[in-house]
């Protein structure tokens, strides 16, 4: 058995990236000059965009950002706001992303957008809401919960992720003559060329270079649609769990990821005493992942840190209590989630798949560490046999759900349907127009 550790600090964080890539740009193509003539003060603007880039947590006692002063607080609120999460970056992937998805969004930022006014709190401006959106900014982060729900982290699309990963370490410092890909942490014009279109080079490359075999022959799993199969979902329950953090770490507060890699290594235990004895099934042909889930940060009430006004007051900031809102509102706004995979990819599961999920739900049933309460029970999946034997359900965006004939699904899981998904519907018009991205693959299933 394999159990994986995700980690949400990575070598190199999104924003660091974007902050390099940004000098990058500038020295690359002669910006500063084109900045100044547009009247930019580079002393004192390129230090704003890099703050505004990165993130500053605008209620911090001391005032440290230098890119602009105190007075302008609020601006660091608009890109990515530290604060409560609530910023025209989510609002723009919740939109495009629930779109091209075919999910419906629920969220209608101009709503907020329209009531938004900057208002004193405790002598530094912020951002303000009229309180009559406040369940608008609960069904923001809720539109977020269920993207990754639904899509970002579903069950498949989340083992897919797991084996590109995979795959790219196999090919670490195999791709590349005198370089390892992961060297473009450390050079940012190395990074600049990385795109997804390495799926592509690592699964085309010539047969004759025999180092890139184990990496290949994972992708080519995935274009073939091998994949480690389902067994099944559950929601830990951390108020358990939370003994064995007390166990490991005496003093300091474990981190998200470390958190995780100790449920993980708790859960690994549990499975492996409960399927020893269980022939024919063996312990080292699953893998178990632990993921969280939620509205936002771990464990924070969405509105605990927005501020609000009312139509009497337009100029008085105050907070509101979940009551207020709405006594339906959830008592949790996180989850951790464990997930069971039958790791091998030969078509042995039909064999041992009505014995695995068995003793997964009697894994659930009997260990204290998962939530099996009498209001949330164990997550129920249909099995993929089962699934595959009524066709399938694609979710497209256009026309909603397509159910397709199982004849269908295998010919769609075939190499040379799958390349579709590289070929664009409308070719160069995507240059032209940002939106026509969608490809050939779409357009067939429609």
């Amino acid at each position: 058995m394999t159990v994986y550790i995700h980690y949400t600090a990575d070598l190199l964080k999104h924003e660091e990236a974007s902050v390099q890539m940004f000098h990058c740009m500038r020295k690359k193509n002669g910006l500063d000059k084109v900045m100044k003539d547009y009247g930019l003060d580079l002393d004192e603007d390129i230090v704003f965009i890099e703050e505004l880039i990165q993130g500053r947590t605008s209620s911090d006692s001391k005032w440290t950002a230098k890119g602009r002063p105190e007075n302008k607080s609020f601006l660091y609120e608009i890109v990515a706001n530290k604060l409560n999460g609530i910023d025209v970056d989510k609002w723009d992937y919740l939109a495009r992303d629930c779109h091209y998805l075919g999910i419906p969004n629920g969220f209608d930022h101009q709503r907020l957008l329209k009531s938004a006014r900057v208002c004193k709190v405790d002598g530094r401006n912020h951002i303000c809401f009229r309180d009559k959106v406040a369940d608008d900014v609960y069904g923001m982060f809720r539109t977020r919960y269920t993207l990754h729900r639904q899509a970002l982290q579903h069950k498949i699309g989340y083992i897919i992720d797991i084996k590109i990963k995979d795959a790219l370490v196999k090919a670490d410092d195999k791709l590349i003559p005198d370089r390892k890909i992961s060297d473009a942490i450390d050079d940012i014009l190395e990074y600049a060329k990385l795109t997804d279109h390495i799926f592509d080079q690592i699964l085309n490359q010539s047969d004759s270079n025999p180092r890139l075999d184990e990496a290949r022959s994972i992708l080519r799993d995935i274009v073939n649609r091998r994949l480690p199969k389902f067994v099944g979902e559950a929601r830990l329950n951390e108020r358990k769990l939370n003994g064995k953090l007390k166990d490991k770490f005496k003093k300091e507060k474990p981190d998200n990821a470390s958190r995780i890699q100790v449920y993980q290594e708790e859960l690994q235990k549990h499975w492996r005493e409960m399927i020893k004895d269980e022939k024919p099934l063996n312990a080292e042909d699953f893998d178990i992942y632990v993921l969280d889930m939620g509205f936002g940060e771990v464990g924070k009430e969405p509105i605990d840190n927005v501020h609000f006004y009312s139509k009497n007051e337009p100029n008085k900031a105050f907070k509101m209590e979940k009551y207020q809102v709405s006594s339906l509102k959830p008592k949790r706004f996180h989850e951790y989630l464990v997930r069971v995979y039958y790791s091998k990819t030969d078509g042995s599961y039909q064999k041992v798949q009505q014995k695995a999920e068995e003793i997964f739900h009697e894994w659930c049933k009997n260990n204290e560490f998962i939530d099996s309460g009498e209001e949330e029970e164990t997550v129920e999946e249909p099995s993929q046999n089962n699934q595959s034997s009524s066709g399938k359900i694609f979710n497209d965006p256009i026309h909603g759900q397509i159910e397709l004939h199982p004849l269908l699904v295998k010919i769609i899981d075939t190499p040379q349907f799958q390349r579709l998904r590289h070929i664009k519907q409308l070719g160069g018009t995507h240059l032209v127009y940002p939106g026509a991205s969608h490809t050939r693959f779409e357009h067939s299933l429609g």
